[in-house]
């Protein structure tokens, strides 16, 4: 077989491709552990009972973004996808690693991957189990319905780990046929260490690819079923609610949205796209750079909407921000008279011991909703 010669792959100046990845994971991974480390510090600090309930699932959320963003930072892979093959090279601490090691290392990474994505379903189904139904899940029946994306992604992790190993006595011959440009190369001119699959018609990758499209469509089809229910549920519920448990309800339902909406850009987008590129053997130079790129975000989004959306956490964190910077004497001396101004509007000078109702006025309404868990 002949071997194709790539043409050089450059942006402006000394800008590549493969640099340009390198720094949109860095920072993906970089804001990743900030924000999932300040989270979690702020979930354990929480005071607010209602909050603390919720804690369970947040702190998982945490955890698991966590590992995904350490299994990105650690193995930095490159994709390629060429002639149907969909390739893997491991530019990241153990990237010289044995081939033995190299395929356990590539199964860890897709399975942190699905379960980052397959996880989604599980917040809306922890809140409808609380908004709908009234109930509390055990740490029994939560571990029981955390396993279900563990095991579907690990089995999309097997199939593609299955079609890896199949190729394993051509992978010497396809490394110099597919990865012939320098950017798959060391500085030696040698291949680097890569995982490459089957073709199209490999039966472990057409698998891979049926249950990508399949639990994919599926993850979003219970989730916005358990919104809808969600959203009737609250709505019903909100008639006889105060204000406050309102308000908090609005934002979680935000959270939700967005944690739900905003992978569909970090991760199926590109998913999709690489497995069109897979199905109909399309040849784009870099595009497997794109799409690892893109993917390094998905832990980005759950810490930053938490944070800004729960307005507990949002608070905290800027109150602690503006108590750890340098005041001039001009910042000083406006919060000092916004303080004192607030205190002579707040000041009550009482003139009775009795409290005495106004005319017409209404009794106060006790809303049980702010004494339960009212997620």
């Amino acid at each position: 077989m002949s071997v194709e010669v790539h043409e050089p792959l450059t942006l402006i100046g000394s800008w590549t491709p493969r640099q340009l990845q390198v720094i949109s994971e860095e920072i993906g991974s970089s804001i990743s552990l900030i924000a999932n480390l300040i989270l979690l510090a702020l979930i354990v600090s929480e005071k607010n009972e209602v909050l603390k309930s919720y804690s369970r699932i947040l702190l998982l959320n945490c955890v698991i973004d966590v590992i995904y963003t350490l299994a990105c930072s650690s193995l930095a892979y490159q994709f390629e996808i060429y002639n149907g093959h969909f390739i893997f090279v491991n530019n990241g601490f153990f990237k010289d690693a044995p081939m033995s090691v190299q395929y356990f290392l590539g199964w860890f990474y897709v399975w942190t991957c699905g379960l980052a994505v397959y996880a989604i379903p599980f917040m809306f189904y922890y809140r409808y189990t609380l908004v709908c139904k009234g109930v509390v899940l055990t740490m029994q029946k939560f571990f029981l319905a955390l396993l279900v994306p563990i095991i579907v992604g690990s089995f999309d992790a097997f199939m593609l780990t299955s079609s890896h190993w199949r190729m394993r006595d051509k992978q010497e011959q396809l490394c110099q046929e597919l990865l012939n440009h320098p950017l798959w190369m060391t500085p030696d001119g040698l291949p680097k260490n890569c995982l490459i699959s089957g073709e199209r018609s490999d039966p472990a990758l057409v698998l891979f690819c049926i249950g990508v499209c399949f639990k994919g469509t599926s993850v979003y089809v219970t989730t916005i079923w358990f919104g809808v229910n969600i959203h009737r549920a609250m709505k019903e519920s909100n008639k006889y609610a105060s204000r406050k448990t309102i308000k908090m309800q609005t934002q979680l339902n935000r959270i939700l949205k967005l944690q739900a909406v905003l992978p569909l850009f970090t991760a199926v987008l590109p998913l999709c796209v690489m497995l069109v590129l897979i199905i109909f053997k399309i040849n784009i130079l870099g595009a497997g750079l794109a799409i690892s790129a893109m993917l390094s975000w998905i832990p980005v989004v759950n810490p930053l909407s938490t944070i800004f959306l729960v307005s507990n956490y949002r608070q905290k964190l800027f109150g602690t921000v503006l108590r750890c910077m340098p005041r001039n004497k001009y910042i000083q001396k406006a919060l000092d008279n916004n303080f004192h101004t607030s205190e002579k509007t707040t000041r009550i000078q009482p003139t009775s011991t009795t409290p005495v109702p106004k005319p017409g006025g209404t009794e106060s309404r006790y809303d049980p909703e702010m004494n339960q868990i009212s997620f």
